[in-house]
């Protein structure tokens, strides 16, 4: 419940409340899309995978329409163990929503420069000691 009121409205007692936390999804764009994955980017490569959410995983998002995810409805969740903070989704073409994360993401990998068959062909360059 989101509010005091509603909850004296239909006679429920503090102590039967529940803390959880609503995650939502919005689809902007003008397609469907479906996620895949839902997930919070702590640091450096690393995510934290919630067991609530992966139970109602993967779902459709239609154009335009906005999904409600639910943690902790079944207890194990309590108020301020989560931040609040840096959650992603995976579509099913494996890209990250919104672009800040994965831009964030991208600069976070290392680089790793390939090596091109024409760089081996050449010969490299000695030092003259004169």
């Amino acid at each position: 419940m989101k509010n005091e009121k509603t909850l004296q409205t239909m006679g429920v007692s503090g102590s039967q409340r529940t803390p959880i936390l609503a995650v939502t999804v919005r689809n902007r764009g003008r397609r469907d899309a479906k996620i895949q994955n839902l997930l919070q980017a702590k640091n450096r490569n690393v995510s934290n995978v919630f067991g609530d959410l992966m139970l109602q995983l993967p779902f459709p998002t239609p154009a335009e329409e906005t999904v409600d995810l639910v943690m902790g409805k079944d207890g194990g969740y309590g108020h301020g163990d989560v931040k609040l903070k840096r959650f992603y989704a995976v579509d099913g073409a494996n890209r990250i929503h919104p672009l800040r994360e994965r831009y964030r993401q991208r600069l976070a990998r290392p680089f790793r420069r390939r090596s091109s068959v024409a760089d081996t062909a050449r010969p490299r360059e000695l030092d003259s000691g004169c």
